[in-house]
């Protein structure tokens, strides 16, 4: 009968792992609390609705007119909070983000 040698590794000089702990319930995800993801909403709209985009394309600017956004007195395109609310309505919950090739 032969015996299989098994290797032994060396010690590690590494603390043993810990499982990590996620926040969330029900399977689910979610490093953000309610509070939090509310001041991020709430800065968002701030930007966007306050201090906007200075160099929208063309394109851009034409179509976010058209949909009810403004140019503010120093020419920045700015969103309504009506627009980023009808933004979040209509868009899509999932899609895929296609990488691009290289070169």
């Amino acid at each position: 009968m032969t015996r299989k040698r098994q290797r032994r590794r060396p010690p590690s000089d590494r603390a043993p792992s810990t499982p990590t702990t996620l926040n969330g319930v029900g399977g689910h995800y979610t490093p953000l609390t309610q509070p939090q993801l509310h001041q991020v909403d709430t800065a968002i709209r701030e930007v966007l609705t306050d201090i906007g985009f200075s160099e929208a394309p063309p394109i851009v600017v034409d179509t976010v007119l058209a949909a009810g956004g403004k140019l503010n007195a120093t020419g920045r395109l700015c969103f309504t909070n009506a627009l980023f609310d009808q933004f979040l309505a209509e868009v899509p919950r999932n899609f895929t983000l296609h990488g691009q090739t290289p070169g």
